[in-house]
């Protein structure tokens, strides 16, 4: 079996994998998206104590509050989707799957990069009904249409993804290398949150340009192609014997 037919056999059973867990997943990620709305409801509060002659200043205040808030969404959806997959390698260990995987000649890259694929794949499709969910909840709820400029839509759809994306890829890489999974999965879960505010705010004020994206996906597939080369050069009984 080439290379090829290994991995797209690893994909389809990675597949079937994510589609149990995301029935368990689903509802926990869609209650974390709603803390854009808390913020947002906060927001809208505040502005009816302030004087504006207007409702076109209103509006326009409040869809610029709302598309800031989307900053969030997919810095608190990738990586917690990404989590669940990768926490399932400590149950691979133990179950001998990951051994019985390497036994067979399959290169630990391969493994890793599979799963990686496809908790992307599966944490993209949760971004984008959240996405959903929370544009039409604003405008149901609030009765606001959002308006994203060319920024906006760069930024929430594009640069605010890959960031979420790499985050999930160094998670990935502590679940590969590292023997105590809990404690990864909680320290993972803890930076996520912490980095979300700081990572978020930074997206929100930053003049989001071309070259700013070339830069922040060139990042990301340096960091992916490290991680990568760390997960090649462990020795297969190390990974396997965690």
């Amino acid at each position: 079996m080439n290379n090829d037919k290994i991995f797209k056999a690893l994909i389809w059973r990675e597949f079937i994998e994510g589609k149990r867990l995301l029935l368990m997943i689903i509802f926990p990620a869609i209650c974390i998206m709603f803390v854009p709305f808390i913020s947002i409801y906060s927001i809208f509060n505040s502005l009816t104590d302030i004087e504006i002659t207007t409702n076109n200043t209103i509006n326009s205040l409040k869809s610029f509050y709302a598309v800031n808030q989307m900053f969030f969404i997919a810095l608190m959806i990738i990586p917690f989707i990404s989590i669940s997959f990768f926490a399932r390698m400590f149950v691979e260990r133990n179950e001998k799957t990951i051994a019985v995987l390497m036994a067979m000649q399959i290169k630990p890259q391969t493994l890793w990069k599979a799963k990686v694929f496809m908790a992307s794949c599966f944490s993209g499709a949760v971004y984008i009904v959240c996405c959903v969910i929370y544009i039409a909840g604003i405008n149901v709820g609030f009765g606001v249409s959002m308006n994203f400029s060319i920024r906006d839509a760069l930024g929430v759809f594009v640069v605010s993804p890959i960031v979420g994306f790499t985050l999930a890829v160094f998670i990935a890489l502590l679940h590969w290398v590292v023997k105590n999974s809990e404690l990864i999965t909680i320290l993972a879960m803890a930076i996520s949150v912490c980095g979300i505010w700081s990572l978020s705010s930074k997206l929100q004020n930053m003049v989001i340009t071309f070259p700013v994206i070339a830069i922040v996906l060139l990042v990301s597939i340096a960091v992916f192609l490290i991680c990568v080369k760390i997960v090649s050069k462990i020795p297969n009984e190390y990974t396997a014997n965690l």
